[in-house]
């Protein structure tokens, strides 16, 4: 235990500012490319800028894919799950009104 606490002390600063510098430059990034994109997206569909229907698509396209990628990583996640319970691998046996087990 105290050998465990040795090195929580002497590593959990180090590790938290690489995790802030992480989110850090995450953040920035985020932020830049967002606005750009943004930006780009209004004024390729606004009339009074420079309407362009091939960059307003493609503009698009991009952000819908950025915005669906939280989602699929979620269900990556969330497949063993979801295969447990689809299966029944559990420790009880369920048996149907044929005599089999469900789930197999």
């Amino acid at each position: 235990m105290n050998q465990t606490m040795e090195i929580i002390q002497s590593e959990f600063a180090q590790a938290s500012f690489e995790t802030f510098e992480m989110v850090l430059i995450s953040m920035i990034a985020a932020a830049i490319f967002g606005t750009i994109l943004g930006l780009v997206l209004h004024l390729a569909s606004n009339p009074i800028f420079y309407k362009n229907k091939v960059v307003n698509g493609i503009a698009g396209t991009i952000i819908n894919v950025i915005r669906s990628l939280p989602f699929i990583i979620l269900i990556i996640v969330l497949q063993p799950l979801a295969r447990l319970v689809v299966t029944g691998n559990c420790s009880d046996r369920i048996l149907c009104k044929t005599g089999r087990r469900c789930f197999q």
